[in-house]
């Protein structure tokens, strides 16, 4: 896991350990960095933390989560929804990952 969350970080994306969805860090998403030091230390500490990477002006990307047949249903319903880079989740679901609006940054 560390050496993806280095990655994201490389990218420009900055990462936050997670205990499942729940973020290791007393200050949560804002406590996310690109610092390669801070991120080593951390993974270091614990090596099975899941990465969390905030959303909006942070990363530069806004997600849509859609969970299930119920968020499948829900879906669907809209009236456009682009094709994007999709990322399965492990409870059945699916993140639709978007670019932020630079007007909103």
């Amino acid at each position: 896991m560390l050496s993806h969350a280095l990655a994201y970080a490389a990218d420009g994306w900055p990462v936050f350990p997670l205990r499942g969805k729940v973020p290791m860090t007393r200050n949560g998403f804002k406590a996310a960095t690109t610092d390669a030091a801070v991120i080593a230390a951390w993974w270091l500490a614990h090596p099975d933390a899941n990465i969390g990477i905030p959303t909006g002006p942070a990363s530069g990307f806004f997600v849509v989560d859609i969970d299930g047949d119920e968020g499948e249903a829900n879906a669907a319903t809209l009236p456009y929804l682009p094709a994007t880079l999709t990322s399965m989740t492990g409870g059945g679901g699916r993140h639709l990952l978007y670019g932020y609006p630079a007007d909103e940054q």
